[in-house]
């Protein structure tokens, strides 16, 4: 191969390279789904008896980070019948992006663990990690009821 087809190879490779970078930067995988973090609207958390809004953006960026750490549990199976977590303060976590689309689910007892049951899988996290997030998130929410 000539000078000038390993020039073009190399602006090809460079391009590809850094295309990846980018979308790696401005996306995050949450739940199994790839979603720009500039979509992301506002974290919606419910308790045994209330339900809180927190839009600020560096928060729910936050929220949103410790959730994409989660990883796949185990598949829903229809016989399952674990119980909502009642161990933590939180209940439920959703995540809504500006086209209104809401990600999440309920949180469950599994065991000894607690997992999120999202898009047809459980999920299983630190629990302590995120609740910490949630409380230190409470001081800018708003409440839903």
């Amino acid at each position: 191969m000539n000078k000038k087809g390993w020039n073009i190879l190399i602006c090809i490779s460079l391009i590809v390279t850094l295309s990846f970078v980018f979308y790696q930067q401005t996306h995050i995988s949450i739940w199994g789904f790839k979603i720009a973090k500039k979509d992301i609207k506002e974290v919606i958390v419910q308790t045994e008896n209330t339900s809180y809004l927190i839009t600020h953006k560096e928060t729910v960026l936050a929220i949103a980070k410790e959730i994409s750490t989660m990883k796949k549990h185990s598949k829903v199976e229809v016989s399952d019948s674990y119980s909502i977590n009642t161990s933590g303060d939180y209940t439920k976590i959703l995540i809504r992006t500006k086209d209104n689309t809401t990600y999440g689910g309920n949180l469950f007892m599994m065991g000894e663990n607690i997992v999120q049951g999202s898009n047809g899988y459980y999920w299983s996290f630190d629990y302590q990690m995120l609740e910490n997030e949630l409380n230190f998130s409470m001081n800018t929410a708003s409440l839903l009821n």
